[in-house]
């Protein structure tokens, strides 16, 4: 399985968009994308403006997860879901959920 820092990197390589106009797009720094990159920690309001500028959905640069969009997930599917995630993606998904609703 790829890691944020991978997924990021192959991003970036197939839209075309280097660390500096990413780092421009969110309004940071361009060491903070060097640090992604590299595998830093990144906020979860980073990762969402990242996944907005590359055009992609959050959890796949957080987790490699493909969202299919045209099917509509039921309230018993997401709690099935949730129930048998590992603890620290469970928190990962609330900060996402958390994120979401600013």
């Amino acid at each position: 399985m790829s890691s944020f820092a991978e997924r990021l990197k192959g991003l970036m390589q197939q839209k075309g968009i280097s660390a500096a106009k990413l780092a421009e797009a969110v309004g940071l720094k361009v060491q903070a994308v060097y640090k992604w990159e590299k595998g830093g920690a990144i906020t979860m309001e980073n990762t969402l403006k990242v996944a907005q500028t590359l055009g992609v959905e959050p959890a796949f640069l957080l987790f490699g997860v493909e969202i299919e969009k045209n099917e509509p997930i039921t309230d018993e599917e997401l709690l099935k879901l949730l129930q048998n995630l590992d603890p620290k993606y469970r928190l990962a998904l609330y900060n996402i959920i958390k994120g979401l609703q600013k």
